[in-house]
């Protein structure tokens, strides 16, 4: 019975080796760009309902400008800016008001929570648009300085309540431009290295998968120990990425690291040990 319906199986048809390859390709994209999924779970639910911070002045001390006019040109001396690969190491992160302030970095996104949590302490009535191209600010009297018009928005953020907005106007030029430019532009050079690699990694295992395994694994070929040392030093290296990522929060007088490094590093090294352990 075994035998008949692996023969009924067979080898995959170059149809669904390209599915297979579409797939994965997607998947180690995603992964590729967030090692630990939570960030972008977590910018997710905070785009549902975005985290404006009417204290925030307060907390801080800041004199505002008394005209709402003026608040942009305040907004944007408080951070220098900065992409989310560069801060966040992750193409897309919604980052609270404090945490930018914090930070003292960020994109268009960080100055519009900044400057609609300053609009929201005057009680000043705006909306925050957003769209693939980015995120803004309008209010009576002015806008974020990059902002656009309620007629690209898709998304528009309004008492408390966002609700979906069909755009009257689709610059998809533009929106291809800032997505490129968000996703591979600023982008370290390691990580597109690494997706590149791995989307090679996912073109071979399309290739060879429903194939007849060779016997013990694909690179039986290698009939030398020296396949096997290697395997296991590559293996020891990533349990003491994983060691170092882990005590480097704990150790006295070591550099301790951020919550996003640390689960990159732990991403990394889960990633790393499971096509090892795939491959022995």
């Amino acid at each position: 019975m075994n035998s008949s319906s692996s023969a009924r199986r067979g080898p995959l048809t170059p149809g669904r080796r390209l599915i297979c390859f579409l797939v994965g390709a997607l998947l180690w994209t995603f992964l590729s760009c967030y090692p630990n999924p939570l960030a972008f779970l977590r910018s997710a639910a905070r785009l549902s309902r975005l985290p404006t911070d009417p204290h925030l002045a307060e907390r801080m001390g800041w004199q505002t400008p008394d005209r709402a006019e003026d608040l942009p040109v305040f907004v944007d001396g408080l951070l220098l800016p900065a992409a989310d690969w560069q801060i966040y190491r992750v193409p897309w992160y919604l980052a609270t008001p404090g945490e930018a302030v914090r930070v003292g970095a960020g994109d268009e996104e960080a100055r519009a929570l900044i400057l609609a949590s300053l609009l929201q302490e005057k009680g000043i009535p705006f909306q925050v648009c957003v769209s693939p191209r980015g995120m803004w600010v309008q209010y009576p009297g002015g806008g974020s300085a990059a902002g656009g018009t309620d007629g690209e928005a898709w998304l528009v953020y309004q008492d408390g309540r966002l609700r979906l907005h069909r755009p009257r106007r689709a610059p998809w030029g533009e929106m291809f431009a800032a997505i490129w430019r968000r996703c591979w532009t600023t982008a370290p050079p390691v990580r597109r290295a690494t997706w590149i690699f791995g989307l090679i990694w996912v073109l071979l295992l399309a290739l060879v998968v429903g194939h007849a395994r060779p016997r013990g694994t694909y690179l039986s070929h290698w009939r030398v120990p020296l396949r096997s040392f290697l395997l296991r030093v590559l293996s020891l290296t990533t349990l003491t990425t994983l060691v170092i990522a882990l005590a480097a929060t704990a150790l006295p007088g070591t550099k301790r690291w951020t919550y996003v490094e640390m689960n990159e590093a732990i991403g990394y090294a889960a990633v790393l040990g499971g096509l090892l352990a795939w491959l022995s």
